[in-house]
């Protein structure tokens, strides 16, 4: 199994179930807290491997002395705290990245964060967003989702370059085939699927694709 660096960023977080998720880390899997990120993580009594950002929303103490490493960075800076974790992360060699607040309140650092998925997908990283509701990622030519596995009852697609040409969904409620998508003429079309079969199989022909597993 591919190791995983866990990010935890200070957007909302559902504790509890953020709980159920690192119960399941690994050794060499990573732990990172983001700046306010800590607080979620304080209030499970776990301390990250790595805390970094500019520190001007954390509420709790600083883990100093501790296993943790502290990675401070100015407030003023061209990169989001979000986009700095990544970063470290990539880095130190992890390509399979989970991050957890990435949502929250403000929508303009979750469009940020989408964006960040396009980018480290392109340098062979697999990034993930994730909460209770939302399962985030992005795929190239095809995919498949198992139904078994799935985040929840729905599915929707949407094209991050334009448009995509010869696009086939099969197992699922509404399949398609060989038609051309675009997100801007047409928006609502590829959202809210639900898969019948065992598995969903989406192929197209270059491009990327933005998934969503929703309940």
């Amino acid at each position: 199994m591919e190791k995983t660096a866990y990010i935890v960023l200070g957007g909302d977080i559902d504790v509890p179930w953020l709980f159920g998720i690192l119960s399941k880390k690994k050794k060499e899997d990573l732990l990172v807290g983001v700046d306010s990120g800590m607080e979620a993580l304080d209030r499970l009594g776990l301390l990250p491997d790595v805390l970094l950002g500019d520190f001007d929303s954390i509420s709790v103490p600083l883990p100093r002395g501790q296993k943790t490493q502290i990675v401070p960075f100015p407030r003023q800076k061209n990169f989001s705290d979000g986009e700095l974790a990544v970063d470290f992360s990539y880095e130190k060699g992890f390509r399979r990245m989970h991050i957890f607040g990435g949502f929250g309140k403000r929508q303009d650092h979750f469009l940020s964060h989408l964006f960040l998925l396009a980018r480290y997908h392109k340098k062979g990283a697999h990034l993930i967003l994730l909460d209770p509701k939302n399962k985030i990622y992005i795929k190239e030519r095809r995919a498949v989702i198992e139904k078994q596995k799935q985040w929840g009852r729905y599915i929707s697609f949407f094209p991050l370059e334009g448009s995509i040409d010869h696009f086939s969904v099969t197992g699922v409620k509404y399949p398609l085939s060989d038609v051309t998508l675009n997100s801007f003429l047409q928006p609502t079309l590829t959202i809210s699927n639900e898969i019948t079969e065992e598995e969903a199989h989406l192929s197209w022909e270059k491009g990327l694709m933005l998934i969503l597993e929703t309940r």
